[in-house]
Protein backbone atom coordinates (compact mmCIF):
# COMPACT_ATOMS: atom_id res chain seq x y z
CA UNK A 1 0.00 0.00 0.00
CA UNK A 2 2.99 2.34 0.29
CA UNK A 3 3.34 2.43 -3.20
CA UNK A 4 0.20 3.30 -3.92
CA UNK A 5 0.34 6.20 -1.30
CA UNK A 6 3.70 7.36 -2.82
CA UNK A 7 1.88 7.07 -6.75
CA UNK A 8 -0.73 9.27 -5.13
CA UNK A 9 0.79 11.85 -3.54
CA UNK A 10 3.42 11.98 -6.61
CA UNK A 11 0.26 12.23 -9.12
CA UNK A 12 -1.24 15.15 -6.99
CA UNK A 13 1.42 17.07 -7.28
CA UNK A 14 1.28 17.49 -10.95
CA UNK A 15 -2.05 18.72 -11.47
CA UNK A 16 -1.65 22.52 -11.36
CA UNK A 17 1.45 21.59 -13.79
CA UNK A 18 3.18 23.04 -10.95
CA UNK A 19 5.76 20.97 -8.54
CA UNK A 20 7.33 22.65 -5.67
CA UNK A 21 10.43 24.16 -6.42
CA UNK A 22 9.91 24.33 -10.41
CA UNK A 23 8.27 26.67 -13.21
CA UNK A 24 4.97 25.66 -14.38
CA UNK A 25 5.50 22.84 -16.90
CA UNK A 26 2.57 23.63 -19.08
CA UNK A 27 -0.95 24.61 -19.52
CA UNK A 28 -4.25 22.99 -19.47
CA UNK A 29 -4.67 22.64 -23.11
CA UNK A 30 -5.74 18.83 -24.42
CA UNK A 31 -6.82 17.89 -21.07
CA UNK A 32 -6.98 13.79 -22.01
CA UNK A 33 -2.94 13.72 -23.31
CA UNK A 34 -2.24 15.73 -20.15
CA UNK A 35 -3.76 13.32 -17.60
CA UNK A 36 -2.22 10.42 -19.91
CA UNK A 37 0.90 12.10 -19.49
CA UNK A 38 0.68 13.02 -15.35
CA UNK A 39 0.25 9.21 -15.34
CA UNK A 40 3.46 8.21 -17.02
CA UNK A 41 5.28 10.85 -15.25
CA UNK A 42 4.07 9.85 -11.82
CA UNK A 43 4.63 6.26 -12.54
CA UNK A 44 8.36 7.21 -13.62
CA UNK A 45 8.55 8.96 -10.05
CA UNK A 46 6.94 6.54 -7.89
CA UNK A 47 10.55 4.20 -7.06
CA UNK A 48 8.35 1.88 -5.42
CA UNK A 49 7.03 1.04 -9.09
CA UNK A 50 10.98 0.90 -10.75
CA UNK A 51 11.35 -2.61 -8.58
CA UNK A 52 8.05 -4.30 -9.84
CA UNK A 53 7.96 -3.70 -13.68
CA UNK A 54 4.50 -5.87 -13.83
CA UNK A 55 2.79 -3.72 -12.13
CA UNK A 56 4.39 -0.80 -13.44
CA UNK A 57 2.93 -1.96 -16.45
CA UNK A 58 -0.36 -2.94 -14.78
CA UNK A 59 -1.00 0.47 -13.50
CA UNK A 60 -0.34 2.01 -16.76
CA UNK A 61 -2.19 -0.01 -18.84
CA UNK A 62 -5.39 0.57 -15.91
CA UNK A 63 -5.06 4.86 -15.75
CA UNK A 64 -4.84 4.37 -19.48
CA UNK A 65 -7.83 2.18 -20.18
CA UNK A 66 -9.77 4.30 -17.49
CA UNK A 67 -8.39 7.89 -18.52
CA UNK A 68 -10.10 6.52 -22.37
CA UNK A 69 -13.28 5.36 -20.87
CA UNK A 70 -14.06 8.50 -18.94
CA UNK A 71 -13.04 10.41 -22.56
CA UNK A 72 -15.40 8.37 -24.51
CA UNK A 73 -18.15 8.91 -22.09
CA UNK A 74 -17.52 12.42 -21.63
CA UNK A 75 -17.32 12.51 -25.63
CA UNK A 76 -20.22 11.17 -26.02
CA UNK A 77 -22.26 13.50 -23.62
CA UNK A 78 -21.17 16.50 -25.42
CA UNK A 79 -22.32 15.01 -28.33
CA UNK A 80 -25.56 14.45 -27.32
CA UNK A 81 -25.44 18.06 -25.85
CA UNK A 82 -24.52 19.85 -29.35
CA UNK A 83 -27.11 17.71 -31.10
CA UNK A 84 -29.93 19.04 -28.65
CA UNK A 85 -28.57 22.79 -29.16
CA UNK A 86 -28.41 21.57 -32.80
CA UNK A 87 -32.28 20.67 -32.59
CA UNK A 88 -33.53 23.58 -31.08
CA UNK A 89 -32.13 26.11 -33.92
CA UNK A 90 -34.91 27.62 -35.49
CA UNK A 91 -34.55 27.24 -39.43
CA UNK A 92 -35.48 29.67 -42.07
CA UNK A 93 -38.60 27.47 -42.40
CA UNK A 94 -39.66 27.93 -39.17
CA UNK A 95 -39.41 31.81 -39.55
CA UNK A 96 -41.26 32.07 -42.69
CA UNK A 97 -44.26 29.75 -41.03
CA UNK A 98 -44.04 32.24 -37.72
CA UNK A 99 -44.51 35.10 -40.12
CA UNK A 100 -47.05 33.60 -42.23
CA UNK A 101 -49.14 32.60 -38.74
CA UNK A 102 -48.64 36.32 -37.68
CA UNK A 103 -49.95 37.33 -40.70
CA UNK A 104 -52.78 35.60 -40.37
CA UNK A 105 -53.92 37.02 -36.99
Amino acid sequence: MKICKNFDKIFKEHPDGIRPGSEKVYQVLKVHAILKDLVHKSIIETVELKLYSSLRVEVSSVAVESLDMILKAESTKATLQLVGIECSYLTVEDVDKSDGEDADV
